[in-house]
């Protein structure tokens, strides 16, 4: 059984950062034919279901860059990866000295919670609707607010913290390079002035979350990308792809270069090679 898995920006999303009618069509056709595809991003939950809503996908999603999957068949997140007792204690104290507070997420019993700290609202304005995951059993609706500290009973997976400018985030960031933790620290390229770190456990990954879908029964998989976090995809994967925008790295790896995402490269590739 072949299963095609796919980044979700840059790679499947266009340069709009949506799936677009095309992709969305040719997707939906060859799910219903019978093939099985899925995705492999760092999205949450939150921006990840609603953008792939029209599309109905029935194998197991990689979130956050692999410290969550969801099932959409049995409705249920599996398979945290949480944060170690150190890393959050450095997590604290990197809010302490940086003053920034952002979203974090925790799994207890299967089910998805978001704390949002004092953060500034116009930050998180536009990026996540509860009423768009409201059908999404396993997320609770209920935005609890809280910061690291409040959460060092553990359970967290994944945290994003959002500012205007970047002179707390460098602060929040050099606090975090050694703490055990994966830490992406990047301008946000769908809007003007918002700079984000994203951080998860060092031991999730892309890859062994593809590895871990592998002992389902999935016997050959297929990897679409396009940046550096897609290099563990792609190393777990039977195949890799990538996309025409990818980085230099990640087209060294590739098995070949496809179509950008402007051009619907996942959707074009699988249609002609399924």
């Amino acid at each position: 059984m072949t299963l095609y898995i796919s980044d979700m920006d840059g790679t499947l999303l266009n340069p709009t950062g949506i799936v677009s009618e095309k992709s969305t069509k040719i997707l939906t056709d060859l799910i219903n034919q019978g093939i099985h595809f899925t995705v492999a991003t760092a999205r949450t939950p939150l921006s990840a279901l609603p953008l792939l809503s029209e599309i109905p996908i029935r194998d197991p999603m990689i979130l956050m860059n692999g410290a969550l999957c969801y099932d959409p068949e049995k409705k249920a997140f599996s398979e945290p990866i949480v944060f170690e007792k150190a890393s959050l204690e450095k997590l604290v104290e990197a809010e302490n000295t940086s003053g920034m507070e952002g979203m974090l997420f925790s799994v207890e019993d299967g089910i998805l919670t978001i704390s949002l700290g004092h953060v500034k609202d116009c930050m998180w304005k536009g990026y996540f609707s509860m009423e768009k995951v409201a059908h999404v059993q396993a997320i609770c609706q209920e935005i609890e607010n809280a910061s690291a500290a409040q959460l060092q009973h553990g359970g967290v997976v994944y945290g994003l913290y959002m500012d205007n400018e970047p002179t707390r985030l460098d602060v929040l960031y050099g606090h975090l390079k050694d703490s055990g933790l994966t830490v992406d620290y990047y301008k946000d390229k769908y809007t003007k002035n918002r700079w984000c770190i994203e951080i998860c456990s060092s031991a999730a990954t892309k890859g062994g979350a593809v590895e871990r879908l592998r002992q389902k029964g999935y016997s050959y998989l297929v990897g679409f990308g396009d940046s550096w976090n897609d290099v563990p995809l792609f190393q777990a994967c039977d195949e890799g792809y990538a996309v025409a925008n990818a980085s230099d790295e990640l087209k060294q790896l590739a098995a070949a270069v496809i179509l950008s995402n402007a051009e619907d490269g996942v959707a074009e590739f699988i249609k002609t090679n399924m």
